[in-house]
């Protein structure tokens, strides 16, 4: 019995120590985990606006502002950061953005920047003279409390593409100590000539672009600010989200360069042309020379639309064949397009014919084709 009993004792502190080792060892697992996941919350929220606020301005047409608001919390801006296709000149391609999203908003679709009562925008940004909106959407991001925890502190990151809803980038959000969420740094002059980068004082905060046309009459004082900006620097505590003794947090303060903002847009092609109508071919006469006559509209592109439609390129190939070849290149200034041609045709042999209209990026339309086309 004795024997049992000092075996019971010795078990029971097996038991204990045991115990008391996994409780020490799950909860500095649960501790590093949770800071774990407190630094790749803050490398998340930190990479997504460093994606999207560097590329501001790019992508805008020559009238489009690129940074339209920013304050202490909330940034917005313009630029061409996303596409539901390869056209055009957009930093990332995304087959499942809504085309809502991937383009300038109007005046029909209006929103209202958070924290404000400023409704965006008061004008349409079209393609010089057509009616084709500009590819820069309107991106916003802001830090607002988050209702869902009793802190007071806590925040979460939002996004914003035009008027679509808001998304959730990030939570677990604090503000950095004695700054604010988002700091900015613009271009300035000195008394003596010198060119210096210096913080816009909170006395000029919030900056807005306030004229509806970049580089227009009214774009000064004020509004001109919005275009001098060069750096945007961010702040914020991410946090495990925990209180008491668990809790744990890591600051970060980081700028981003805006290499594009307040640059002179130069007009440019803009995505690629659109050739809708079909292409007639009409083969030669079989007392003729080989020789075929091809006549299509112009593209909706050449005298409005983008208008920027530069010529045509005619191709041709053997109906056996899969690669095309050059049939000719036209100059645009034509309606409708009216050619006839015998170069490198043979007699007795079916040809497949194609026309493209290409601007000057050069960027070419989807090909129109005739096929089937026998040369007596």
């Amino acid at each position: 019995m004795i024997e049992l009993l000092i075996a019971l004792v010795v078990l029971s502190i097996v038991v204990a120590t045991a115990t008391t080792a996994f409780r020490s060892q799950s909860k500095h697992f649960r501790i590093g985990s949770t800071k774990m996941e407190t630094v790749q919350n803050m490398r998340y929220a930190l990479g997504t606006l460093e994606r999207s606020v560097r590329t501001m301005g790019s992508g805008t047409t020559p009238r489009q502002p690129m940074l339209v608001y920013g304050d202490a919390n909330v940034i917005v801006f313009n630029a061409n950061f996303a596409s539901d296709s390869a056209d055009g000149d957009a930093v990332y391609v995304n087959p499942d953005l809504p085309r809502a999203a991937g383009e300038a908003v109007t005046t029909d679709s209006s929103f209202t920047i958070f924290g404000t009562a400023i409704t965006y925008p008061d004008t349409n940004y079209y393609w010089g003279p057509s009616s084709t909106p500009s590819r820069a959407e309107t991106i916003s991001f802001y830090f607002e409390p988050d209702a869902s925890t009793p802190n007071p502190n806590d925040y979460i990151l939002m996004q914003r593409l035009n008027n679509q809803p808001p998304e959730l980038i990030a939570r677990n959000l604090q503000a950095y100590p004695s700054r604010p969420f988002f700091e900015y740094w613009y271009d300035s002059l000195t008394a003596t000539g010198g060119r210096v980068v210096a913080q816009v004082t909170g006395a000029r905060i919030p900056i807005r672009h306030a004229a509806a046309t970049h580089g227009g009459t009214a774009d000064t004082a004020a509004s001109a600010l919005a275009d001098s900006v060069r750096l945007v620097r961010v702040n914020f505590l991410g946090t495990n989200g925990l209180t008491n003794a668990d809790s744990a947090s890591r600051p970060i303060s980081t700028s981003i360069g805006l290499p594009n903002n307040g640059l002179v847009q130069i007009s440019t092609c803009g995505g690629r042309p659109i050739l809708t109508s079909g292409l007639a071919a009409t083969p030669n006469l079989p007392t003729d020379p080989p020789s075929v006559r091809l006549v299509w509209s112009p593209s909706v592109d050449e005298t409005s639309g983008e208008t920027d439609v530069s010529q045509y390129n005619v191709y041709y190939k053997l109906s056996t064949a899969t690669d095309w070849e050059v049939f000719t290149i036209i100059p645009s200034g034509q309606n409708p397009y009216d050619i006839t041609s015998g170069a490198g045709l043979v007699a007795g042999s079916t040809y497949d014919f194609a026309v493209g209209a290409q601007d000057c990026t050069p960027k070419e339309s989807m090909l129109i084709t005739s096929t089937g086309v026998f040369i007596p």
